[in-house]
């Protein structure tokens, strides 16, 4: 029996040194953390036996995937540097931080490299070893158990983002198997919500909503970063938003914090956190109200010239099924594609006694009520810089808005959505060189179907924020987790400690290190490092499909995430479907024609360890739209059924000034990402902890200073789920009335708490998103630190 930070290495936790450090006014985690580190890797030097480069693939979720290549001496990784493209794409040429750590990662002395069993506790941290037979055993056994007993989905898989791999991350492997067990399989949730509205208007699924790829951005001449704190959460891409500015490109930023990108912006709007879509209503009233919008491309590719009926609000049709527009030759209603006809834009008739509108008519009517003088008020904006926002947009071509996930983690994140997409299409900022639609997801939308359900069964797919429903209603009895560090980054905690965790009959958790959610299983299987496998890996915003080689062989026992639904599926009777080497079943995933007709081979993947699924430059929406129309649907007729056939301005659930819980808890509390980790993957580097050391809640003196807090005191933040005791760091950059704590650190890091108790599971039906920024908290000086 070992207590899990006994078999670390550590004489003292880090939650127990913070505890220390509070009180003593300021030792850093960095130097424990580093101090550990050497002592328990710094090897002798000796003369190389044998050194290679191997190609390999850093996967994490940051919308991002790089190429690296990895130095192995004496068959120990000694070295990342960064993988170069071949030319004409060498501008995809990146390495970051996190990627030159992959070192302390692999040999991270807090690593797991045995199955283990728990023997206390849950949450105790009391382990033994065990073998992988028993472990696997076990596991299989509880699985046809548990389905005998309750039904087939009442085993349930998660696998998270943690890795981009086909066969061992969150995305293939683990789908193939949940279909061939019919399990629930738990996914979704996160990241969603801005491109449900988004997709709403432009039509496909929400992770199909793609932009321009990010190597055409240099083109763009003016740009707005709404929500999106790219220099901290998305480095990667950064550049290319930097090589446009290099070109001259405008700036504005849209966040109510002064992040590193606002202090480069021509134009910074510092906005109440939550009152976005006012915004973007305001900044399309001055576009339509000064008629800078794009005519042209209003009449010909977006629902503008389409009658809306005023009985129903659905569109005007035909018999034959056609959208009717107001032809102003003839002064009649024609369907839309009749020869010679020229529709008007604006046009409110009566038609066979139905009163009707364009939907520009409609959308015009919206835009009035949100004149900038009005939506100053809302957002907290001066009336002026809200119209010359509207006037650069709309005035200088081609422009782009790269919507991010800090306008999704609101309970009304689609609404802006929307916005965002109807600012585009009145400026015409759809298909040309140039034009940024928020993220590129390109490689998320190819797959292969037969592939991953080999026997024709299939998994039941639930939306992952239901997961604690589910459980506590006692329909989902056993948990497998994998590339996630579910009880760190999931919302409320503590509900998932004291109410769910107790709930489930066994939980698996497969993971590197002793996490906060390995902490909890009862069953922990070490896993592969990603340069410890072979698989093709999914480009994130790039238009590439990436091949990684095994640069070494896995630590200890570890196993590849494969190799694990390999054991189980062999002793659950449906062991044939994953046989074969990883480089047989990655060249049978990809012999699909979506892959053929894009040329994806394995010989490109294996010669140059990436093969480019998409053209140069790859520039969507040029030959139409994913919606029923075609076109633009900025008026929506799907989301007539819940209201919001216009992106109308409704505040968020808990965030919102009209939130019966404004009075109680002032401060609307924020969790940014931070550039030294993706979610909660890196928080245990120690390189990245010098730069790094500790959480800190960033909040505005003048909150501080009301509640007599000084700077670097530490602070409790509390609401009515739970609370989190960290320092407090000054920052102007705060607007008054917020705070900000990166998320992401793991619990052992905080002196008391945690931030996921503050959160709540709160979600809009349409969305079924995580609101992680619609909270509200207060905070007070802690006592006894």
């Amino acid at each position: 029996m070992m207590q899990d930070k006994e078999m670390q290495g550590f004489g003292i936790s880090r939650r127990g040194f913070l505890k220390g450090s509070a009180a003593l006014g300021g030792l850093s985690v960095a130097g424990l953390g580093s101090s550990i580190w050497f002592k328990q890797t710094t090897a002798t030097a000796a003369p190389a036996v044998n050194e290679k480069k191997v190609r390999s693939v850093c996967s994490p979720n940051c919308w991002q995937t790089c190429s690296h290549l990895v130095t192995v001496r004496d068959d120990k990784v000694v070295k990342t540097e960064m993988g170069s493209f071949p030319q004409g794409d060498e501008d995809y040429n990146r390495v970051c931080l996190r990627g030159l750590s992959h070192v302390q990662r692999i040999y991270h002395p807090d690593r797991i490299t045995r199955p283990l069993k728990r023997v206390g506790e849950r949450g105790s941290g009391k382990w033994e070893p065990i073998s992988w037979d028993e472990a696997l055993n076990t596991i299989a056994q509880k699985f046809k158990d548990t389905q005998a007993q309750h039904g087939k989905e009442s085993v349930a898989l998660f696998g998270g983002s943690g890795n981009y791999g086909i066969l061992n991350g969150g995305f293939g492997g683990i789908l193939r198997f949940a279909g061939l067990l019919q399990s629930t399989f738990f996914s979704g949730s996160i990241d969603e919500a801005m491109l449900h509205g988004f997709s709403t208007v432009v039509g496909g699924p929400a992770f199909g909503a793609t932009s321009n790829e990010p190597a055409d951005w240099k083109n763009c001449k003016v740009v707005i970063l709404w929500g999106s704190s790219m220099s901290e959460s998305q480095v990667q891409s950064t550049r290319f938003i930097n090589d446009a500015l290099e070109n001259g490109c405008k700036l504005i930023v849209v966040d109510p914090r002064f992040s590193t990108m606002a202090s480069k912006a021509d134009l910074w709007l510092s906005l109440k956190p939550g009152s976005d879509p006012a915004l973007a209503l305001s900044m399309q009233q001055v576009i339509i109200s000064e008629k800078l919008y794009d005519q042209d491309f209003l009449l010909k590719r977006t629902v503008a010239p389409f009658l809306v009926r005023e009985d129903n609000k659905k569109f005007l049709k035909s018999a034959a099924g056609k959208y009717m527009v107001w032809d102003t030759v003839s002064g009649t209603a024609k369907a839309f594609d009749t020869p010679g006809v020229i529709p008007a834009l604006e046009a409110s008739q009566a038609i066979d006694g139905v009163k009707c509108n364009t939907s520009f008519v409609l959308l015009k009517k919206l835009t009035d009520e949100y004149a900038p003088e009005k939506a100053a008020q809302i957002c907290e904006l001066p009336a002026e810089d809200i119209r010359k926002a509207a006037r650069m947009f709309a005035t200088v071509k081609p422009g782009g808005i790269r919507g991010s996930m800090g306008i999704d983690r609101y309970y009304n994140g689609d609404v802006i959505g929307q916005g965002i997409a109807t600012l585009l299409a009145l400026t015409g900022n759809f298909g040309k060189s140039g034009n940024i639609q928020n993220l590129f997801f390109g490689p998320f939308e190819m797959t292969n179907l037969g592939w991953l359900f080999p026997a024709g069964t299939f998994y039941t797919m639930k939306r992952l924020i239901t997961i604690q429903d589910d459980v506590e209603q006692g329909k989902t009895k056993v948990l497998y987790a994998m590339c996630s560090n579910f009880i760190n980054q999931l919302t409320d905690r503590n509900r998932w400690i004291q109410k769910v965790l107790p709930k489930l009959d066994l939980v698996v958790v497969a993971d590197l290190y002793y996490t906060p959610s390995v902490k909890y299983a009862d069953i922990v299987l070490p896993v592969a490092h990603w340069y410890e496998t072979e698989e093709i890996v999914m480009g994130g915003e790039m238009p590439f499909f990436l091949y990684r080689d095994k640069a070494v062989e896995p630590q200890g026992e570890a196993k590849p995430d494969w190799e694990i639904w390999k054991g189980l599926a062999e002793r659950l009777d449906f062991g044939k479907y994953f046989q074969g080497s990883p480089e047989e079943q990655s060249r049978a995933f990809i012999d699909d024609p979506v892959f053929k007709n894009a040329g994806v081979t394995m010989e490109k993947l294996k010669r140059d360890g990436m093969a480019r699924a998409f053209p140069r430059p790859f520039i969507p929406y040029q030959n139409g739209f994913k919606t029923e129309s075609g076109r633009v649907e900025f008026y929506s007729e799907k989301a007539l059924t819940y209201g919001q056939e216009l992106p109308y301005h409704k505040w968020p659930i808990e965030a919102g000034p009209d939130s019966p819980e404004a009075k109680k808890y002032p401060i609307v509390f924020n969790q940014q990402h931070n550039r030294f980790r993706i979610h909660s993957t890196y928080c245990n580097v120690p390189w990245l902890l010098e730069l790094n050391p500790e959480p800190r809640a960033h909040v505005n003196p003048k909150d501080a200073k009301a509640r007599g807090i000084k700077d670097g005191d530490v602070i409790e933040i509390f609401n009515d789920r739970g609370h989190v005791l960290v320092k407090c760091l000054f920052s102007e950059a705060i607007r008054p009335g917020m705070m900000n704590l990166e998320q992401g650190w793991w619990d052992e890091y905080y002196i008391k708490g945690h931030h996921q108790e503050l959160t709540h599971a709160k979600s809009k039906p349409q969305t079924t998103n995580f609101s992680f920024f619609d909270i509200r908290v207060d905070f007070k000086k802690a006592e006894g630190v």
